[in-house]
């Protein structure tokens, strides 16, 4: 089974500016844009309710990282 997205890693860019990152709690605002950070860097995709469910078991556990512009990059 193979896939034809493209997993190149394009983290290095969001720290090359050297602007603090943010890590906090996981909100359920927050879900989308994890979902689009996970679609472009990793191979699998989840749905939405896998995200929530991990939100809804594990709240302290969810975290986000966001640049200076509160856009999600990481979690």
């Amino acid at each position: 089974m193979g896939t034809e997205k493209d997993t190149r890693t394009n983290y290095f860019n969001i720290f090359n500016d050297k602007k603090p990152i943010v890590v906090r709690r996981c909100s359920l605002e927050d879900l989308e844009g994890v979902i689009e950070v996970n679609e472009k860097e990793l191979p699998e995709d989840y749905p939405y309710f896998f995200y929530k469910s991990i939100l809804d078991n594990y709240p302290e556990s969810f975290q986000v990282a966001c640049n200076n512009n509160g856009k999600i990059v990481g979690y």
